[in-house]
């Protein structure tokens, strides 16, 4: 894909939120899934287990599962239900192209780069927060999410605003 269009905030309330872990150059180990069923407040959230050497694992709600089956399954989720996919950067896209090549096209048009959007919102309403240490985007990410989208995403409720 070019040049990734930009989530939108109604976008950003309905989307499938994503995150994969595991050791560089390896398949991704574990799949990470957040999102709010209904569009409001109450947040959701999913961990699937992509290494079968995780298998053994047993973590409370987790499933254990392979990339392509887990990938193909909210692919389609996110087209019936009209979500798109959004990470935090193109990790994500880029895994996906590297280890399910077979559904990297369905997920590149679905995917949005949260990180992009993020940096533009930060620097046109909060500019007070470019100025961070080494961590400062990553520290500032989730207090961005509060502010713009009123959830609280640890807590899953809504987030108060002062």
């Amino acid at each position: 894909m070019g040049k990734r269009p930009r989530l939108m905030l109604a976008e950003a309330r309905r989307a499938l939120y994503l995150d994969f872990e595991g050791r560089r150059g390896e398949k991704p180990a574990v799949l990470g899934t957040l999102w709010s069923p209904n569009g409001g407040a109450k947040i959701a959230s999913r961990q699937y287990l992509l290494d079968p050497r995780l298998a053994s694992a047993k973590l409370p709600g987790a499933g254990t599962t392979s990339l392509q089956g887990e990938l193909g399954s909210l692919l389609r989720r996110c087209r019936k239900e009209n979500r798109l996919l959004v990470g935090w950067s193109t990790h994500e896209v880029k895994k996906v192209k590297e280890w399910a090549p077979e559904l990297a096209d369905d997920f590149d048009e679905l995917f949005r780069d949260a990180k992009a959007v993020a940096k533009i919102w930060r620097l046109r309403l909060h500019p007070e927060l470019a100025q961070g240490g080494s961590h400062g985007d990553r520290r500032t990410v989730l207090s961005w999410m509060q502010r713009g989208l009123g959830v609280s995403w640890m807590s899953g409720r809504p987030h108060r605003r002062g």
